[in-house]
């Protein structure tokens, strides 16, 4: 039989790897949970521009249609003249323009219809800024037969 030497190392020393009762240290804990922090905000952070992203989308919808109604309405609705007209409609406000354009026919006779450009501006409050947001549209139509004129 042989002898072993204490002062002889045969890789039976005792490492943390090997211990049952060894753990995750203080530091390997820190930075697990500042690891997790970091995922927590990056996570919020994503989640919120996805609903400030839904709310400024259907802020815009809601303008479009108020828009496109009151360019539809221009002459229908109410009388097409020369002027400007205000409403509101929720969070949405909104003025109408119309302005005659000018024209003549090819004999300078002027038109037995007249032309105007309608505007159609449409504000409402974006929740982050203090400056509201807002969409334009415009078109041209014509207006009512001119009495006063004969062809």
């Amino acid at each position: 039989m042989t002898a072993v030497d204490p002062g002889i190392d045969c890789g039976a020393r005792r490492t943390p790897q090997t211990d049952p009762g060894a753990g995750f240290s203080l530091v390997e804990m820190l930075i697990a949970l500042v690891v997790l922090a970091a995922s927590i905000g990056l996570l919020a952070d994503a989640l919120s521009l996805g609903g400030r992203g839904i709310r400024n989308a259907a802020g815009e919808t809601i303008a479009l249609s108020v828009a496109q109604r009151e360019l539809t309405g221009a002459g229908i609705l109410w009388p097409l003249a020369s002027g400007r007209r205000d409403g509101r409609d929720g969070d949405h406000t909104f003025v109408v323009e119309a302005q005659p354009v000018d024209g003549a026919t090819a004999s300078g006779r002027p038109p037995a219809r007249r032309l105007y450009r309608v505007t159609v501006e449409v504000r409402w409050p974006d929740g982050r800024q203090s400056t509201p947001r807002r969409l334009t549209l415009s078109t041209y139509k014509l207006g009512p037969p001119d009495d006063r004129v004969r062809p």
